[in-house]
């Protein structure tokens, strides 16, 4: 089995380090970036497996950062890192689908078991994905033989 990979960006050069150090020792492959303009085209260009990314950063923020890795992967778990931490910041974090929300200071356990959960979640969904699109392609219409005349009045009532 591959190991996940995880795209960290803080624009806190100290800060990305840490969380990148505590996550390699977890077993994570870590893309480290401190500018989050290089962290949208790593977006595309990696497709890594989690977003770690803290919400205020000069150019683009962790919301704007949230919505690209939404389109280029829909299943992607996103998780909100912030030294602003207040209600507001975290409602719209969760309204745009963010998987978690850490306040810092936080600890490398509250870390690892954060991206633990929302990788957890990401091999789920994909397993499910794929094993609804083994069953479609098992099961489909289009496998069903049959050529009797009742057969063909079960095919146009489905």
């Amino acid at each position: 089995m591959t190991r996940e990979r995880i795209l960290i960006v803080d624009d806190e050069p100290d800060m990305a380090e840490n969380c990148q150090r505590i996550l390699s020792r977890a077993g994570h492959r870590c893309l480290t970036v401190t500018d989050p303009r290089e962290a949208l085209k790593l977006l595309e260009s990696e497709h890594p497996d989690l977003l770690l990314t803290d919400l205020k950063m000069p150019g683009v923020d962790g919301m704007e950062l949230l919505r690209s890795a939404r389109q280029v992967d829909p299943q992607m778990p996103v998780i909100i890192l912030t030294a602003f931490a207040t209600i507001e910041s975290a409602v719209l974090a969760v309204k745009a689908d963010a998987f978690d929300y850490l306040a810092k200071p936080f600890s490398a356990d509250q870390l690892t078991l954060s991206v633990e959960r929302a990788l957890t979640q990401r091999r789920l969904a994909l397993e499910n994905f794929r094993l609804r699109e083994q069953l479609q392609g098992t099961y489909g219409f289009e496998n069903i033989v049959g050529r009797s005349p009742a057969m063909a009045q079960v095919f146009e009532l489905v």
